[in-house]
């Protein structure tokens, strides 16, 4: 092995032109023992590789503005109590009917509640025992379970009401500022309804559960008995009269009107005929 190495130095030599190479000597090798690094280094090294590969953060998928807003305009939409009394005199008659509301404006403990006229007037006389009862008095009311800070029903008394096509009347209840208004919609009395939109509706089941509606306009010019209206494809019952109906156009959303009626008089339908709010703005929010 020595005579191999010492022939191939000279060879080398030879080929650098007799100049002599200058080979390093070899690395000393060190005891097992030595190679090991101390613990206190080890962690070290470990505690600067976390630095540079840390753990991959896990997030709770986020709620879209639009859920937001869903929730915001369901907790604000209240469902409203109108007990009616009927008497010529001598005989009395006391009916019970249920509808449903949306606060639409505040100003300190006054709170402005839209609905349907007929939920709250109508039927100004009833049959009883062969006779024309008329109207008495009519008890207006916030069930206290559909809004989330009441303790007990809000008493509400009728600003302003018109009837017919348009049928519509403003409230007004003093509630201490504990019923929601919900500034996660846009009022536009301008907004242009397409056919074919997608719409939902908020409202009540005859009392105290309130349930959300999706449908799309069905018709922009349809021919009720009262006149022209809106009408969509929104499955609804008795007590959802006066429920908002609003308009989504990706995370925006729109109050285009309230349900006043489905086409058949005799009870729900899969359509609802709904008062546009070009024609509720004015009552709803300059009429005050």
């Amino acid at each position: 092995m020595k005579k191999t190495l010492a022939a191939v130095v000279l060879a080398l030599t030879t080929a650098c032109g007799g100049q002599q190479l200058e080979i390093p000597p070899p690395a000393p090798v060190l005891p097992a023992a030595a190679r090991t690094m101390p613990k206190e280094f080890l962690e070290q090294i470990a505690s600067e590789r976390e630095k540079f590969n840390p753990e991959v953060e896990t997030f709770e998928e986020e709620i879209t503005p639009w859920q937001d807003k869903l929730e915001s305009i369901y907790d604000s939409v209240i469902c409203l109590r109108s007990i009616r009394v009927y008497s010529d005199g001598e005989s009395w008659k006391v009916r019970s009917f249920h509808g449903t509301g949306l606060p639409i404006f505040r100003d300190g403990d006054s709170v402005y509640i839209a609905t349907n006229e007929h939920v709250v007037i109508s039927d100004k006389n009833t049959r009883y025992k062969g006779k024309s009862l008329p109207l008495f008095k009519t008890e207006l009311s916030v069930i206290k379970e559909t809004a989330p800070y009441l303790e007990q029903n809000l008493p509400l008394t009728v600003l302003n009401y018109i009837n017919g096509r348009i049928d519509t009347a403003v409230l007004l209840g003093i509630d201490d500022e504990r019923l929601l208004v919900s500034k996660d919609y846009v009022v536009d009395p301008n907004v242009e309804v397409r056919l074919g939109d997608e719409v939902f509706s908020i409202g009540c089941l005859k009392s105290s559960e309130k349930v959300v509606n999706y449908g799309h306009i069905a018709n922009v010019d349809y021919q009720s008995t009262d006149g022209k209206s809106i009408l969509a494809n929104l499955s609804i019952t008795h007590g959802q009269s006066g429920g908002p109906v609003f308009l989504r156009r990706e995370d925006e959303v729109y109050l285009i009107g309230h349900v006043r009626s489905f086409p058949n008089k005799e009870g729900g339908t899969a359509y609802s005929i709904i008062t546009s709010i070009k024609d509720l703005y004015p009552i709803w929010y300059e009429e005050r």
